[in-house]
C-alpha cells in the first residue's frame, strides 16, 4: 500500500515507499574516445586545429516507470495520488468556512487536505499498479523482470582557430568548430515512438497548436495514440540528426601603451589589459537523453493499471476510471476485500500498441488496458542553443596586486524542459465562455460562500450528460459542483477538467480520459538569459600575502529551468513563457576573500624564532545575497498542468515590504501559526508580521493570469567564515614539526534553510524550521617531517 500517493513528502510511513525513493538502477558505459590537435606558428598566426570522435556504449536498467510505477504491485491511497480515479464530494467533509460560516468548518485552504486524509483512514483506493517488461519482440517476460536496454551513440567535434597577434599590444583570436551528437541506437531497436491512429508520427510542439487552435474554436483534437517500434516508425534514430551546429568565437586582447596624461594614468605604461569575446556553443548529448529517457515508453514497459477501482475490484475487474468512484462506491481494502482485480495482461502484442481498453472512452484499436504515464523524446529535439559574451578590463596594481573589472552575459534557446500535452486546453470554449473564465466563477462564489450560478461552458459542453445534468441538478454547474467544490476552492483546474470531460457532447478533449493520465515529451523549448557584472582583486606573494577577493552581482532568468534528470514540464506547456522569470538558482550579490598569510616575523632568532615565526593565517570569507523564494498557489495545477508540470507561485498584488529576515513571531494567526513556541514551534519567521505579508498575495485567476512567477520574493542572505592556523617549528635541519588548526564556521554562525511557502498551507508561511549549514567544527592536526 502507498498511503497518501507517489511522493515521500505526502506519505505516513516510516520508509520511502514512493516511486523516486525505493526504485533502484543500473548503469554501466564504456566509451572509445579518439583525438587528434595541431599547433603551427606561421609568422604572426598560431594555427590550432583538430578533431575528435567519442563513442559511448551503454547498458542501463531499471524497475520503474517513473511515477505511480513499480515492478511490485502497489495499492494508491488518498486523493493525491495524481491517478485521478477517486473524488471525495462535499457531503463526505465538513462545510467549508465563509463570511457567514466560521465554526466547525474546514477553511478553503484545507479541503484537499481533509480529502486526502479522510480516504487515507477509510482505505480508500485511488488505483492499483505494477509495472511489466516485454521483450524486442512485445513478449512479455517473467514478473519482477527489470526494463533493460543496450545503446550506442557517438559524438564528433572538428575545429580551427587563428590567434593572429596583429601589432605588439593586440591579439585577434577567430575560430570555428563543427559538433555532431549523434543520437542513439538500441541494438535491438527498443524504441517506441508515438503515430495516430492514420500511421501519422506525433510531433508534439505541432500536436499541442493543433489542440490550441480547436479549443479556441470549441472543437476537440483527440486522436487516438498508439505505439510503435522505432524500426515500423521508418526512423533509424529517436530524434533528429542535427547537422548544423556550427561554432563560432572570436576574441581580443589590447594592452594599451599610454605613458603620460590621464589615459597614462589610467592605463599605465603596459600595466593594463582590455579583453572582450563572443563564443556560439551547443549542449551535448547525455546519458539521460540517450538512455534514461527513451526507456521509459509505453510497449515494452508496460504499467499494468486499474484506476478508481469499485466495490466489486476484488472478484473481478472494476476500474470505473477517471473520477470514475467516490466513498461510497470505491474499493476500500480490508473492508471490500484484500486485493484488487487487474485488467488481463496479454502474452504478446502487436504494434501498434494503443492504451485505453479501460479507460472512460475506450478508443479504437484499443488493445491494453489505460496506463498512468507516457514518456518520449521529442522526435524535434534540437541541442541546446548558446551565446555567451563578455568584456574585462585588466589592470596592475601596486604591491603585486591586480585588480579586473568584467562583464559576462549569456542567452539560451532550445534548452531541454517537457512538455505535456494532457495539459488541460483551459481557454477552450463552449457557449461563448471558456473553461477558465466558468471556473473561476465557480471558485471564486464557492471561496465568498455563496452558490455558483450556472456557467455558459458547463450547461454547453456538459448538455445531455446524466451524471452532472440529471437527476436533483438544477443545471448542469450544480452537478459539477456537486462532484468537485473542494477542487475548485483548491484551484484543481485539471481535477475539474479531466474530471467532466468524458462526459463533454463533443467527446474528451485529453488522452487523460482515454489513454494515459500523463503525455509527456522531453522537448527543446525552454530558454534562459544571465548578466552579471564583477571586480576582482588579486595580490600574488606581496610581504608573505596572497589574496583573492571577488565581487559579483548578477540576475539569472529561465523558464524554471531545472537539471536534465527531472521529469518536470512547465506550468503551461502551450505557453511556455508563462514560466519566464528569475532562476531558482539565482543570487544577486556574492562576495568571497580567501587568502593566505605567511606571518613576517623571520627576522628574529633562536627561542623568539621558534615563538613568533613560521605562523601562516587562511581565512575564507563567503557572504551572499538571497535566493528566490517562491510564494506557490499550492494545487500544483493552477492551469490544468497535469502531475509532471512545475507548481505556480500566488499572484503578488501590492509592493508591500517583506523584510526578510530572522525575526522573532509568536503569532496565533493563521498565517505563521505553526512557528507559535506555545504549541511546539521556533518561534522563528522569515518576516516580522507573516499575516500581512501572506495578504499581498491571491490565488491564480485562470482567466487573466498569464505568468506562473508573480510571487517571487528574496530569501535569507548568509554569510560564513572558515579560517585555519598553522605553525611550523623547525627542529634540526632535516626535522619540523607542523601544527595545524582549522575552524569551519568560525562564528559558529546559524544560516537557516528558507521556508517553503504555499496559500493553501498558511500556518507555515515564512515559519524557520532548519539550518541550512553546519555548526561550528574544529580539526586540529600536528605533522613531523624528517
Amino acid at each position: 500500500m502507498v498511503p497518501g500517493g507517489d511522493s515521500v513528502n505526502t506519505q505516513l510511513v516510516p520508509v520511502n515507499i514512493d516511486t523516486q525513493g525505493a526504485r533502484t538502477r543500473l548503469w554501466n558505459s564504456h566509451g572509445l574516445d579518439l583525438r587528434d590537435d595541431a599547433s603551427w606558428l606561421k609568422g604572426k598566426h598560431l594555427l590550432r586545429f583538430g578533431g575528435s570522435f567519442k563513442h559511448t556504449w551503454a547498458y542501463f536498467e531499471r524497475d520503474d516507470g517513473q511515477q505511480n510505477n513499480q515492478k511490485t504491485l502497489q495499492y494508491f491511497l488518498g486523493t493525491v495520488s495524481n491517478l485521478g480515479g477517486l473524488i471525495i464530494p462535499a457531503s463526505s467533509r465538513p462545510p467549508t468556512c465563509s463570511a457567514t460560516v466560521t465554526t466547525s468548518c474546514l477553511p478553503t485552504s484545507q479541503t484537499a487536505n481533509w480529502n486526502n486524509l479522510y480516504a487515507q483512514v477509510l482505505g480508500l483506493v485511488d488505483g492499483a499498479s505494477i509495472l511489466r517488461a516485454r521483450d524486442a519482440g512485445l513478449n512479455l517476460l517473467p514478473l519482477g523482470t527489470d526494463l533493460k536496454e543496450t545503446v550506442r551513440y557517438n559524438q564528433t567535434t572538428l575545429y580551427a582557430q587563428d590567434s593572429w597577434r596583429l601589432g605588439s599590444t593586440f591579439t585577434l583570436t577567430c575560430g570555428l568548430a563543427w559538433e555532431a551528437s549523434i543520437p542513439p541506437v538500441e541494438d535491438s531497436g527498443k524504441f517506441m515512438m508515438t503515430a495516430d491512429s492514420s500511421g501519422n508520427l506525433i510531433f508534439p510542439r505541432a500536436y499541442l497548436e493543433q489542440r490550441r487552435q480547436a479549443a479556441l474554436a470549441g472543437q476537440i483534437f483527440n486522436p487516438s495514440i498508439g505505439f510503435v517500434s522505432i524500426g515500423k516508425a521508418g526512423r533509424k534514430y529517436p530524434f533528429d540528426f542535427v547537422k548544423d551546429n556550427f561554432s563560432p568565437r572570436v576574441s581580443a586582447a589590447w594592452q594599451p601603451n599610454f605613458a603620460s596624461g590621464i589615459l597614462g594614468k589610467l592605463f599605465g605604461k603596459g600595466k593594463s589589459v582590455l579583453r572582450g569575446g563572443y563564443w556560439h556553443f551547443y549542449d551535448r548529448l547525455n546519458g539521460v537523453q540517450t538512455a534514461i529517457d527513451p526507456l521509459q515508453a509505453v510497449g515494452f514497459g508496460q504499467a499494468l493499471l486499474c484506476q478508481g477501482p469499485g466495490l466489486s475490484a476484488a472478484t473481478a475487474v472494476d476500474c470505473r476510471g477517471s473520477s470514475g468512484v467516490n466513498p461510497s462506491t470505491a474499493f476500500r481494502i480490508g473492508i471490500d476485500g484484500s486485493a484488487i482485480t487487474l485488467p488481463p495482461l496479454a502474452s504478446t502484442l502487436s504494434t501498434p500498441v494503443v492504451p485505453g481498453t479501460t479507460g472512460s472512452v475506450p478508443p479504437a484499436g484499443a488493445n491494453i488496458p489505460f496506463v498512468p504515464n507516457s514518456f518520449l523524446q521529442d522526435p524535434q529535439w534540437r541541442p541546446g542553443s548558446h551565446d555567451q559574451w563578455d568584456f574585462t578590463i585588466q589592470r596592475e596594481m601596486p604591491g603585486n596586486g591586480r585588480i579586473e573589472v568584467g562583464y559576462v552575459g549569456h542567452a539560451a534557446k532550445n534548452i531541454y524542459m517537457g512538455i505535456d500535452l494532457n495539459q488541460v486546453p483551459f481557454f477552450m470554449t463552449a457557449g461563448g465562455q471558456t473553461f477558465a473564465q466558468a471556473f473561476d466563477a465557480v471558485a471564486q462564489a464557492l471561496k465568498a460562500g455563496s452558490a455558483a450560478t450556472p456557467q455558459a461552458f458547463f450547461e454547453t459542453a456538459l448538455a445531455g450528460s446524466a451524471k452532472f445534468c440529471g437527476g436533483s441538478f438544477t443545471s448542469c454547474t450544480a452537478g459539477v459542483v456537486n462532484s468537485f467544490s473542494s477542487a475548485f476552492t483548491n484551484q484543481q483546474a485539471r481535477n475539474v477538467f479531466n474530471g467532466i470531460q468524458s462526459a463533454f457532447k463533443l467527446g474528451p478533449a485529453t488522452q487523460a480520459a482515454t489513454q494515459f493520465t500523463n503525455f509527456f515529451y522531453w522537448s527543446s523549448v525552454a530558454r534562459s538569459n544571465y548578466n552579471a557584472g564583477f571586480v576582482s582583486y588579486r595580490v600574488r606573494a606581496y610581504h608573505g600575502l596572497t589574496l583573492d577577493a571577488n565581487l559579483s552581482y548578477g540576475h539569472s532568468l529561465d523558464n524554471t529551468g531545472v537539471n536534465q534528470d527531472t521529469d518536470r514540464a512547465f506550468t503551461n506547456s502551450y505557453n511556455p513563457d508563462y514560466d519566464y522569470g528569475t532562476s531558482v538558482f539565482d543570487r544577486k550579490f556574492v562576495f568571497t576573500v580567501l587568502g593566505v598569510w605567511q606571518v613576517p616575523f623571520h627576522s628574529q632568532t633562536g627561542w623568539v624564532n621558534r615563538v613568533v615565526g613560521g605562523w601562516q593565517l587562511a581565512p575564507i570569507v563567503t557572504i551572499n545575497s538571497g535566493l528566490p523564494v517562491r510564494v506557490l498557489d499550492g494545487s500544483g495545477q493552477e492551469f490544468g498542468q497535469t502531475s509532471l508540470g512545475e507548481v505556480s507561485e500566488a499572484i503578488r498584488t501590492s509592493s508591500g515590504n517583506t523584510g526578510a529576515g530572522r525575526h522573532n513571531v509568536t503569532t496565533t494567526a493563521s498565517c505563521g501559526s505553526s512557528g507559535n513556541p506555545a504549541t511546539g514551534g521556533t518561534g522563528l519567521n522569515i518576516f516580522a508580521d507573516p499575516g500581512a505579508v501572506c495578504s499581498l498575495f491571491r490565488p491564480i485567476q485562470l482567466s487573466t493570469d498569464t505568468t506562473s512567477r508573480g510571487g517571487t520574493l528574496r530569501g535569507l542572505g548568509a554569510w560564513n567564515v572558515d579560517v585555519s592556523f598553522v605553525k611550523k617549528i623547525q627542529l634540526t635541519e632535516k626535522a619540523r614539526l607542523t601544527f595545524s588548526s582549522e575552524f569551519f564556521n568560525l562564528f559558529n554562525h546559524v544560516n537557516f534553510l528558507d521556508p517553503a511557502m504555499s496559500l493553501q498551507s498558511p500556518q507555515t508561511f515564512g515559519v524557520l524550521t532548519t539550518q541550512a549549514n553546519d555548526p561550528r567544527q574544529v580539526q586540529l592536526g600536528l605533522r613531523f617531517d624528517f
